[in-house]
């Protein structure tokens, strides 16, 4: 009767392999009672995964491991992907070691390694990093795996010169370890094939250059990185997702024609500073992005009195997103945004208020922001939709959605979608009925179809 209860055993091996995948190497095991031809198949499971924030206990998980995987052998065996997410990997180097290896011997095409701590968080201000330091070095072992095409080391010491020897390797994402310049430097040049790269809250780096020959690059990301110098020099030819987060940097980029995707956040920055000429620079290097992110920071420091209300050559943007609080400190900055994308079609506006507004921000100009509001290009001829997020209907949202509204010729849709919170006592019913006004307005456009969520 129970042989008949066992319908597993009636699937092939293919099916078998393809459902455990899916499954964590908790969950694998768990169900591996369920049938005699599971347990069979288990070893040769395409993915390894141990994730301590999910509650697998590490000493059980590496105790199943032995038992299951390393008492056993299998020609067959094949691993996709090593997963392993804990924060004491000094108390389980052996174990590690062993997962790595066995990795390697089934042609591991992904091995992720994350032992950094929960408790570091993403947006602390970190002055020494004492404390932070990588606990892990990554085994020799793995130095070699031809098969290896993503790979992730948080908080684990790595040697840049060995990576040549990760033919594979297209996506690296490092984080939480200390580097220095000639180590990202050396990095870049040994990946052939990498195409992206990811650097998260690394430190005492002295700057960053990326350029080489033959260089593959196609998406760099910087996040909240401490970059000593503020100094970073990019030459890549296939550039075409930029993201950086952190501190305000001198950027020098080259070759960024193909570039397609921008994103800078420098939200953590303390000070304002007189930064409006570096900035106008580096939105030059971008000119060619259709899509561009920008914080509120940008949107204060961009405009000065030296500086003219706009780039030239304008940008080829078609989707702007601002991060922004609309405090009147940034509104020069929108007007210099709306007036640099003359090929806008998408307006994202991601409204936070508790963006850094900076006390030391002086008006580039005496008359107040909405005073002779010109026309722009884009209202006339491009922008077809525009998008708020968390809107309240403060006096600077509702002015600048009526200017949206009245000159916006071919925009086709308003889409509001009001704040959950409730401040000094107006809650999202007052705030809908402020947008619900902005419905009743002459429109400019006969189509603009405007909807508040």
């Amino acid at each position: 009767m129970a042989e008949n209860l066992d319908f597993i055993r009636k699937l092939p091996d293919s099916l078998l392999l393809e459902i455990i995948s899916l499954l964590s190497y908790k969950e694998a095991t768990r169900t591996s009672i369920l049938s005699k031809r599971w347990r069979h198949i288990l070893p040769t499971s395409a993915t390894i995964v141990l994730n301590e924030r999910n509650g697998t206990i590490p000493t059980h998980f590496f105790a199943e491991f032995k038992r299951t995987r390393l008492t056993k052998t299998n020609q067959e065996s094949h691993i996709d992907m090593l997963s392993l997410t804990l924060t004491k990997p000094q108390d389980f180097v052996n174990d590690i070691t062993n997962c790595i290896a066995f990795s390697k011997e089934g042609n591991a095409k992904v091995i992720l390694l994350d032992f950094s701590s929960p408790t570091w968080g993403e947006n602390d201000v970190v002055d020494d990093y004492v404390g932070f330091e990588a606990k892990f070095d990554l085994p020799f072992c793995v130095y070699g795996l031809k098969s290896l095409e993503t790979l992730k080391l948080f908080s684990c010491n790595f040697d840049a010169s060995m990576l040549k020897s990760f033919v594979s390797l297209k996506h690296l994402s490092l984080g939480w370890i200390e580097l220095s310049a000639s180590s990202v430097k050396d990095l870049v040049e040994n990946c052939v094939s990498l195409e992206s790269l990811s650097m998260k809250r690394c430190w005492n780096i002295g700057f960053i250059e990326i350029k080489g020959q033959g260089l593959r690059l196609e998406s760099l990301n910087i996040d909240k990185c401490n970059i000593v110098r503020g100094w970073i020099n990019i030459e890549a030819p296939n550039i075409r997702l930029f993201k950086y987060s952190g501190e305000f940097c001198t950027f020098e980029f080259n070759s960024t024609q193909r570039i397609e995707e921008v994103v800078l956040d420098f939200g953590i920055q303390s000070e304002l500073g007189e930064v409006g000429p570096l900035l106008f620079e580096t939105f030059r290097e971008f000119y060619a992005a259709k899509i561009l992110t920008v914080c509120s920071f940008v949107l204060q420091a961009i405009v000065s009195r030296e500086e003219p209300l706009g780039l030239k050559p304008r940008l080829a943007v078609k989707h702007l997103i601002l991060k922004t609080a609309l405090h009147e400190n940034e509104l020069y900055g929108v007007r210099f945004f709306l007036n640099s994308c003359p090929l806008l079609e998408t307006l994202t506006i991601d409204i936070n208020p508790a963006k850094r507004i900076f006390e030391e921000y002086e008006p580039p100009f005496s008359e107040p922001w909405t005073k002779a509001l010109p026309l722009y290009k884009c209202l006339v001829k491009s922008l077809k939709v525009v998008e708020v997020k968390g809107f309240k209907g403060s006096q600077n949202q509702v002015s600048l959605l009526i200017y949206f509204i009245t000159y916006g010729r071919v925009l086709k849709k308003l889409d509001i979608n009001v704040s959950k919170e409730v401040v000094l006592g107006e809650s999202p019913e007052i705030y809908i009925q402020k947008a619900q006004i902005l419905q009743t307005l002459n429109k400019a456009s006969p189509s603009l179809q405007i909807s508040i969520f």
